[in-house]
């Protein structure tokens, strides 16, 4: 099954009519919860690209309090693989409309 966000609002996540309250990892078919952090570091990116994606999407909260560090940038363009850093409300449409057809990694920061 293709995993579609059926609903985000602060503090809550809802995958396939399913709800999360912690942050995540999410992919076209997984689901990973994710210790929350106000940074993506290289080392939680680096974790995704097992998953080979063709796109990253990060969601960095509800009013866009989480950072992605300067060497995620430079590691996602040296593999060639797209990043997309938005407010998680405006990741979560970028993530239904990605997995659609390609192959997506997302971080998702469900709170601030």
């Amino acid at each position: 099954m293709i995993n579609k966000i059926t609903k985000f609002k602060f503090g809550e996540i809802w995958i396939n009519g399913k709800k999360y309250q912690n942050d995540l990892i999410l992919t076209n078919d997984t689901i990973e919860s994710k210790e929350s952090s106000h940074t993506v570091k290289r080392d939680d990116v680096e974790k995704l690209l097992i998953f080979d994606p063709d796109v990253i999407i990060i969601g960095t909260g509800n009013s866009g309090m989480v950072k992605v560090e300067d060497d995620v940038v430079s590691l996602l363009s040296n593999e060639n693989i797209e990043l997309k850093v938005e407010k998680t409300p405006e990741a979560v449409k970028l993530f239904n409309d990605a997995v659609k057809n390609k192959k997506v990694a997302a971080i998702f920061h469900v709170t601030c």
